[in-house]
């Protein structure tokens, strides 16, 4: 899992894009942190997405949108870059790209971003970050994914429910609840005979 789209507050959006650009511009297609995309079909679909933020002249503050066609025998490596203010419903923002491109937005109220965040098809996880922790926990509380951090993340606890809601995901894993995914439920009713001294009967037994 990894991040595919991220809101910060106005009032530390600068500071948070001097942080996060000083970052991106260190990491090269082909090392460690910058692995190649899977496969050819993975690699077009993320190349059209940088493409279609080009055409729309979004603001590239590392990277840009020219990614060149595979050549047959070299990697799918495709360059990282970061995307400011695209508009809410463009492809980089609501298409999972499962690729090296980050549009960071962002907000100002509460259930603004609550309702950006979750206006969406897929929900698999997110992250909330604020030093407040009633505050935090509202916020993470309405998201509607399988997993939510706070202040970190894509940690998963062996106990705990790994899951996803909407069209993310083929179901959950870990903890007790995990193992239902493996399961199936039967419904068995039993009927007895009646008698002179019982009415007739019926039991339900769940397996």
């Amino acid at each position: 899992m990894a991040t595919k789209r991220v809101y910060v507050q106005e009032s530390v959006y600068d500071e948070f894009m001097s942080h996060l650009t000083a970052i991106v511009k260190t990491l090269k297609a082909g090392e460690g942190f910058c692995s190649p995309i899977q496969n050819k079909l993975q690699y077009d679909k993320v190349r059209s997405i940088y493409e279609d933020c080009d055409k729309q002249h979004f603001d590239f503050v590392v990277g840009s949108g020219k990614v060149p066609e595979h050549q047959p025998g070299s990697g799918f490596f495709i360059s990282p870059a970061v995307v400011a203010k695209p508009p809410e419903k463009s492809r980089v923002v609501q298409e999972e790209a499962f690729g090296p491109i980050l549009p960071v937005l962002t907000w100002h109220e509460d259930d603004d971003v609550i309702g950006r965040v979750n206006d969406t098809h897929t929900g698999l996880g997110a992250t909330v970050y604020c030093r407040d922790e009633k505050r935090a926990w509202g916020i993470a509380s309405s998201l509607e994914t399988g997993s939510v951090w706070v202040n970190g993340g894509l940690k998963m606890h062996p106990v705990a429910l790994f899951g996803a809601h909407k069209q993310s995901g083929i179901g959950g894993e870990l903890g007790p609840l995990g193992l239902t995914y493996y399961t199936d439920t039967r419904t068995v009713t039993y009927w007895k005979e009646s008698t002179t001294k019982e009415k007739n009967t019926s039991g339900s037994l769940f397996a």
